[in-house]
């Protein structure tokens, strides 16, 4: 999470603007990532609590700068929109 300005398509705040990056203590990331872990099919507490303190969250969280956030906000819209309509087609 960064303060202020979003991040620029393919900017590295880490390396741009470190002091805006904000850093959250492993109390406030831990429930968050425990949910965030059932994405990935770790889904023993156990499994889940290994993710994390491996690193797994960082690991994958690390490369959300690259992402084209416009484009994935765009297909986000197409698949809600084929949601809607399917749904329509089950309950008219």
């Amino acid at each position: 999470m960064v303060k202020d300005t979003p991040c620029a398509v393919g900017e590295d705040p880490s390396i741009t603007r470190p002091q805006d990056v904000i850093q959250l203590t492993r109390e406030v990331v831990r429930p968050i990532a425990m949910r965030l872990l059932d994405f990935y099919e770790f889904k023993s507490p156990t499994a889940k609590r290994k993710a994390f303190e491996a690193g797994f969250i960082v690991r994958m969280a690390n490369q959300m700068h690259e992402f084209d956030w416009k484009r994935v906000a765009i297909t986000m819209g197409v698949f809600d929109k084929m949601a809607k309509d399917s749904k329509k087609l089950v309950d008219p």
